[in-house]
């Protein structure tokens, strides 16, 4: 697979334009609609692991 440059992030580069979103949603942008069932399923899978870590 040719993954062409613009696209090539590294660690630091990715990390900041998920921050720059994350930061959005913070302020109040809207947030997409798939994210909302991917974020419920991510704390419902958080919560179930700490629960049973109890």
């Amino acid at each position: 697979m040719v993954v062409p440059e613009p696209y090539k992030l590294g660690h630091e580069a990715h990390f900041g334009k998920v921050t720059e979103l994350f930061l959005g949603y913070v302020q109040g942008e809207k947030v997409p609609a798939w994210e909302v069932p991917n974020t419920l399923v991510k704390y419902r899978t958080l919560m179930e692991a700490w629960r049973l870590s109890r």
